[in-house]
């Protein structure tokens, strides 16, 4: 069984620009002279500095199995750790 709940879609600004909609690309062995730099439209945002979030959750029930199970207490058995004092 599957179960999909979707959330409210927001408008956000742009983590990639910082909501600026450009981005300055400088040269590695040039990154102290800003004026020679590069700039280019944010390719996340396309320049508006805005980004629409969708959101959704999953959540997938499946029948419990048994021989499941017993490999993944053995697999918790042999990686627990143990520190001795």
């Amino acid at each position: 069984m599957r179960n999909t709940k979707r959330y409210k879609n927001s408008v956000e600004i742009c983590r990639n620009c910082i909501g600026a909609g450009l981005l300055a690309l400088h040269a590695e062995w040039d990154t102290f002279n800003r004026e020679e730099s590069d700039i280019v439209s944010c390719p996340v945002c396309e320049g508006t500095g805005k980004v629409l979030i969708k959101r959704q959750e999953t959540i997938e029930i499946v029948p419990f199995s048994t021989k499941e199970f017993l490999k993944f207490e053995d697999f918790r058995k042999t990686t627990r750790t143990v520190v001795s004092q």
